[in-house]
């Protein structure tokens, strides 16, 4: 396992995000719509992307604007 972890840790985000997606097309076509149980962790996903946005775009404008 350790050495599993460690060969993710060192590949390329390219390859994360293609393994990511590929995963995430199997959960899809395997349990369908059984797989809406998981639609809470993409919402909660997306809001702390915007928790996180949000405040990083307006203080960048702030510090622009002076």
């Amino acid at each position: 396992m350790k050495r599993i972890w460690q060969g993710y840790i060192v590949a390329p985000l390219i390859l994360k995000i293609s393994i990511a997606l590929i995963l995430g097309v199997g959960v899809g076509l395997i349990f369908g719509e059984d797989a809406a149980v998981l639609a809470p962790f993409g919402d909660l996903l997306l809001r702390l992307l915007t928790f996180l946005i949000i405040p990083l775009i307006l203080f960048t404008l702030i510090v622009g604007v002076n």
